[in-house]
């Protein structure tokens, strides 16, 4: 199923590489429909990873991109679950060592 998405939060998530969808469906009520496939990828965590390394490299943060490679790319609720707990754990480690107030 295709999944709407204010025009905005589009722009900002082709801007940060988690979209390439050259030509979206713009609906009347100024939304924009991105396709199943991806509303799933979004869903299953795959295109959250991509969304965080295009915002940790230009935030100069690193991550454990080792763990992010073992993302299964499927709908199931255990590949979920799996994708969701890496994610959760690279950010984890992440935040730990990026302290953007400690520098101040």
């Amino acid at each position: 199923m295709a999944q709407e998405l204010p025009l905005e939060l589009y722009r900002w998530l082709v801007v940060h590489q988690a979209i390439e969808q050259a030509k979206p469906t713009f609906r009347p009520n100024g939304k924009c429909e991105i396709e199943a496939a991806v509303a799933n990828e979004f869903s299953n965590g795959v295109r959250i990873a991509k969304l965080t390394v295009a915002i940790a490299m230009e935030k100069g943060v690193q991550l454990d991109l080792s763990a992010l490679a073992t993302l299964k790319n499927s709908s199931t609720p255990a590949s979920r679950l799996y994708n969701w707990n890496v994610l959760v754990q690279v950010l984890a480690v992440s935040y730990r060592h990026w302290r953007p107030w400690a520098s101040r």
